[in-house]
């Protein structure tokens, strides 16, 4: 289980469902040390563009991240999604790009990946991920 002195890294299905609100994902995500990445930005950003309600939903994730710790990429981070993107085409089993970055970002800062979406994470090797 995440613990608080180590970030959980939080992907885009969780940060969906604490903004509509989901109550179980609320009281947990409560529980934890919260840190996104710009590629989960991007995506909740692209969200409220084509919602149309961009400016609500924009101050929304806005708010909600205000002093959420951002992980950054850099190199590193690119040499852990060249292994995977590399391991899962061999295997026959490539996720979505984005989802390729977002767990190479969580392996670079060796963080806990929370999400809800078991069907492309759970085929990333080496990953610490928690399915809420």
């Amino acid at each position: 289980m995440a613990d608080r002195l180590r970030p959980s890294f939080l992907d885009t299905t969780i940060i969906i469902a604490i903004l509509r609100p989901d109550p179980v994902i609320t009281t947990r995500i409560s529980t934890i040390s919260a840190a996104v990445s710009h590629i989960i930005i991007g995506e909740l950003l692209y969200g409220a563009e084509i919602s149309g309600q961009t400016e609500q939903e924009v101050a929304k994730i806005q708010s909600l991240l205000a002093e959420t710790r951002l992980l950054r990429c850099d190199w590193t981070t690119a040499g852990h999604y060249a292994k995977i993107k590399a391991n899962l085409k061999q295997r026959g089993e490539l996720i979505p790009e984005n989802d390729m970055w977002i767990a190479a970002t969580a392996m670079h800062h060796n963080v806990v990946l929370i999400t809800r979406d078991r069907r492309h994470f759970e085929r990333v090797e080496g990953l610490l991920v928690e399915f809420w």
